[in-house]
């Protein structure tokens, strides 16, 4: 064989060498690139899970369940209404007016809760939920004391108090009959 022979032959060799060294190279970059759109879409769903469970726990309010004694509502010698709540899982408490005739009021009290606030109780909620003197009003929600000044508006004109078994939305147009159908006696005027 002359040399002309066997630099074409290694030649040949290297060339196949080089393009099975390339079409390996070739498949690992296919193999790291999968490996990787895979890493990241673990890493998508895993932050997309905490998320909807932090959302699960954390935000979506659900009604508080009616059980006896979760909200008394008490008339002072003073004329003063009070309104506590007897519970350490709820979120928010809350209330709205129902005229149902002039001069006739019904208050309707609703309460949420969150799985967080479920499971871990917080002994320093603050316990009254709603009270009405004489031209004043006093609502807390989320733990802070809201006043309204409404000249004329005495305890005296509150016929009944409710609670209010479904979530409320003041934004949500609603009927009479919508408040009937989902509410509990807690106090009435005798």
């Amino acid at each position: 064989m002359n040399s002309v022979d066997t630099e074409k032959i290694i030649n040949e060799d290297a060339g196949k060498i080089i393009k099975e060294a390339v079409e390996y190279k070739n498949k690992q970059i296919k193999k790291n690139r999968k490996k990787s759109i895979i890493s990241i879409l673990v890493v998508f769903l895993v932050l997309a899970f905490l998320f909807a469970a932090y959302y699960f726990v954390f935000i979506v309010e659900r009604p508080l369940p009616y059980k006896e004694d979760l909200f008394v509502a008490r008339l002072s010698k003073n004329n003063i209404l009070d309104v506590v709540i007897n519970s350490d899982e709820y979120k928010d408490v809350s209330a709205f007016m129902s005229i149902d005739e002039p001069g006739s009021y019904d208050i309707y009290i609703y309460s949420t809760q969150t799985m967080a606030t479920k499971l871990f109780k917080d002994q320093d909620r603050v316990k009254t939920c709603f009270l009405v003197t004489d031209g004043m009003i006093l609502t807390y929600v989320d733990g802070t004391a809201r006043v309204e000044k409404s000249g004329g508006f005495t305890p005296d004109i509150i016929q009944h108090i409710y609670y209010y078994t479904k979530t409320y939305n003041p934004n949500e147009k609603r009927n009479i009959s919508d408040y009937k159908n989902n509410r509990v006696l807690i106090w009435s005027r005798k």
